[in-house]
């Protein structure tokens, strides 16, 4: 096993932010699904407009954390060595650079993994009413898997560049939320939603809370081939962040 990556596990689990965020985000995340939920069980709503309701918030909350947990576990990777004085003994050792960096990354996306596994439970719920099928949350679950590595490398690449763990975290959810709003406006620039073609809302792909759109949307928004051009999308930025986190560490020296 990557010792980095057994390494960061171990401090994870010996730090009380290990198990208290996710804690945390779960029970925000029933309060926020429960307050939603409450009108419509006291109007007599349709079952099937409950579980409509119960996913729909799910993805939004979870996309809203992911946009902050992601690139803030990323971020802290190589910035929190820096500013605890250790990058320069873990540069020293006989680890490889890349093995530095995938170990980083590996343990990031598995507590941010972690963190969306806590919304399982609650979005299946919406199952019992008759909410969105399994096909449809298992796309927005696998969206969401995908950008929080996008999420999580894009924070690596950016800790490379920093020595201040809060500097690097404000840099990474700044961009991650830039990329939401920059493709949105090239998207409507473009005239991608003028009249019911899909036109150039390939470029929407790139964009992080599609996922949103097209869990909300299905068909209308773009079907199955969005959900595919997302997932490509997101692997690609992911790639690009992580090649950009490995050339950084490769010239680095303190």
């Amino acid at each position: 096993m990557n010792p980095v990556f057994r390494k960061e596990l171990r401090s994870l689990l010996r730090e009380r932010r290990g198990w208290l965020v996710p804690v945390i985000y779960t029970a925000l995340a029933a309060a926020v699904v429960a307050l939603f939920l409450a009108p419509a069980a006291r109007n007599g709503g349709y079952a099937s407009e409950i579980g409509q309701t119960l996913a729909g918030v799910v993805a939004v909350v979870q996309s809203l954390a992911l946009f902050v947990i992601a690139p803030l576990a990323g971020a802290s990777a190589i910035a929190g060595e820096r500013e605890r004085g250790t990058f320069t003994l873990l540069l020293a050792s006989p680890i490889r650079r890349s093995a530095i960096a995938l170990g980083k990354a590996g343990a990031a996306i598995l507590y941010t993994l972690v963190l969306l596994s806590g919304s399982l439970p609650i979005a299946a719920v919406s199952l019992l009413f008759g909410g969105p099928d399994v096909a449809t949350l298992a796309g927005l679950y696998t969206t969401h898997v995908l950008v929080a590595i996008t999420l999580v490398n894009l924070g690596l690449a950016v800790s490379t560049a920093f020595h201040r763990t809060w500097s690097a975290t404000l840099v990474a959810i700044g961009l991650g939320v830039g990329l939401a709003v920059v493709t949105l406006a090239l998207a409507v620039a473009l005239g991608s939603f003028r009249g019911s073609e899909l036109g150039n809302r390939w470029i929407l792909a790139f964009n992080p809370a599609f996922g949103i759109a097209l869990f909300l949307g299905g068909d209308e928004v773009g079907g199955g081939a969005a959900w595919l051009q997302h997932y490509a999308a997101m692997l690609a930025l992911a790639g690009a962040a992580l090649a950009f986190a490995l050339a950084r560490l490769k010239r680095m020296r303190d």
